[in-house]
């Protein structure tokens, strides 16, 4: 049976030849093909890698991550290539920054017969210093929820086939990868695992070094506490105890743990029908539309908004929060103006702890919390707010909290694995700033002969389906609010959580007018909102536009 080595690598080229390519290099019994995978961020170390590597292992095979931007997609990927091409091989995983002692491949290729693995013991170096040797043995899975006994990525030596049985590496988890493996692994039926007793690996951690698994900072936190929420429900009591104390060597608090799930979070958005409505029944709901829009168009003049009263009313219970107004992304008719108007404004972590503050002393409880921008992964400290707010949740468990992101490009890939499993992610995995279904948001209504007589008080469903906004320029009765105030420099955001009582109705008579969402009303499904033209900038958003960009020189 053949022996793959698949080597990792991230941002570190030279530490890649140094060590990774070496302990191949260097090997008693070579492997039968050297398999390269690159996670690096920037063209100009992948080039130097692929040279690298061409003039070290001429016949090796060059791959660049195809998975999620992490050490598991980096992982996966060769794997991947490797079952595709030699499905009854062997595979002997070493990371770019660890070593293999020479005969590493030849102790563990002695053990291959009649099994699925074979683990080597380990040397553990911090900041090039033996610090402990771990020699394992006997594992099973409640091993690796009191630490990891003895297997990490680089001495991990199994056949692929079951690798990619018990589901390769999860990409989802931002650190643990190798523990979360093991505890799958070893929870197959019907594989045996061989240990050599001998260690044969070094695995070196360096204090000052960015890490392919991303657990610096709050990272190993949320690492953590996504391996717990994936395993929970396998853990025995002691289990739970064991792993919550070990926690504790990385400072995370215990009380993440009571909120790591989202089991008994309150309901999301209710999700309509994808499919787009066709012949006679599609004919017969757009015209079903038009009317109660024809109808809703009468409810907001001035006459029927003062016999009915206002026909929305804002929520109590849902806010969203535009933590950031910058973006990676330059959609067609942004409703935050991130593209008309671009900026890198965006709130501080204070605001957000003090919104949280001031929720939990008026003893409100939000159903619903939202984080939006822009793209909130931009936010240099989005990790931080994510946290804060998980403070409020502390409180109130039932709350549901959800980031929203475009989840474009490998940056914010990168960034969204860095969620708290408390946090609820709604990506909408754009693959470009074309085609994104916006309504016309800069077709203001105050310049519409249909609308421009309109009462605008009576605001629309946002204020009620998505709650009030918080934004840098405080708070509104929809976020679109603050963006639009954003852009008119009226500065009219309340700057403290509006009481029970304030209905924000001077706000909406304000910034209504402006917002080409007054028209529709009510949430419109997408096959028909796409009727409308985004690329629409009225004359009211063509001044205003005028003039920021004025302000902003």
């Amino acid at each position: 049976m053949n022996i793959y080595a698949l080597i990792t690598t991230y941002n570190r080229p030279d530490i890649l030849v140094e060590r990774a390519f070496n302990s191949v290099l260097n090997q008693t019994q070579k492997p039968h093909k050297v398999v390269l995978v690159d996670n690096s961020t920037t063209a100009v170390t992948k080039k130097t890698n692929k040279e690298n590597f061409a003039s070290a292992f001429p016949e090796g095979v060059y791959l660049e991550n195809r998975g999620s931007p992490s050490a598991s997609g980096t992982w996966n990927t060769g794997l991947d290539w490797i079952k595709t091409n030699d499905p009854d091989a062997w595979v002997a995983i070493i990371d770019d920054d660890d070593e293999w002692l020479e005969n590493h491949i030849e102790i563990c290729s002695k053990r291959m017969d009649d099994n699925d693995a074979v683990l080597s013991g380990i040397q553990v170096l911090v900041d090039g210093k033996v610090t402990e040797e771990t020699i394992p043995s006997g594992l099973s899975p409640s091993d690796f929820f009191a630490g990891n006994p003895g297997w990490q990525g680089s001495n991990t030596f199994a056949t692929v086939a079951s690798i990619m049985e018990a589901g390769g590496f999860d990409e989802s988890l931002l650190c643990t990868n190798d523990r979360d493996l093991a505890v799958r692994w070893l929870s197959l039926t019907g594989k045996r695992i061989a240990y050599t007793s001998e260690a044969t690996v070094k695995y070196r951690l360096e204090t000052n070094r960015e890490c392919l698994t991303m657990n610096s900072g709050l990272g190993k936190q949320t690492g953590l506490l996504q391996f717990f929420n994936k395993h929970r429900a396998i853990m025995s009591e002691l289990d739970v105890s064991n792993f919550i104390e070990r926690a504790k060597m990385f400072d995370v608090d215990e009380k993440w743990f009571k909120i790591s799930g989202q089991n008994n979070d309150y309901p999301g958005f209710p999700r309509g029908p994808a499919s787009i409505p066709t012949g006679i029944t599609g004919t017969f709901r757009k015209w079903t539309i038009d009317a109660k829009k024809s109808y809703w168009r009468w409810r907001v003049r001035p006459l029927p908004t003062k016999v009915l009263g206002a026909q929305f009313t804002r929520s109590r219970e849902f806010i969203e929060i535009d933590i950031t107004y910058d973006c990676n992304l330059h959609c067609l008719g942004c409703n935050r103006s991130c593209t008309q108007a671009p900026t890198k404004q965006q709130m501080e972590v204070g605001d957000v702890e003090n919104f949280v503050k001031d929720s939990l002393s008026k003893r409100i409880e939000w159903k619903k919390i939202r984080v939006l921008g822009g793209e909130p992964t931009e936010h240099p400290n989005f990790e931080e707010i994510l946290y804060a707010l998980g403070g409020y949740k502390l409180e109130y468990p039932q709350t549901r909290i959800e980031l929203v992101s475009n989840g474009y490009g490998k940056n914010v890939a990168r960034a969204l694995m860095r969620i708290p499993p408390f946090i609820h992610v709604e990506n909408t995995a754009k693959t470009s700033s074309e085609g994104v279904g916006f309504y016309a948001f800069n077709d203001a209504p105050i310049d519409d002969e249909k609308y421009k007589n309109s009462d605008f008080t009576n605001g629309c469903s946002n204020i009620e389906d998505c709650g009030i906004g918080l934004g840098p320029g405080g708070y509104y009765p929809c976020t679109l609010a603050g963006g639009i105030d954003r852009i008119m420099k009226k500065n009219l955001g309340r700057q403290k959580l509006p009481e029970s009582d304030d209905e924000m109705r001077d706000l909406m008579a304000e910034f209504c007018k402006m917002c080409g969402r007054f028209q529709d009303r009510k949430f419109l499904p997408a096959w028909y909102r796409g009727q409308g033209d985004p690329s629409v900038q009225s004359l009211a958003w063509k001044k205003a536009y005028s003039q920021w960009r004025v302000n902003n020189e």
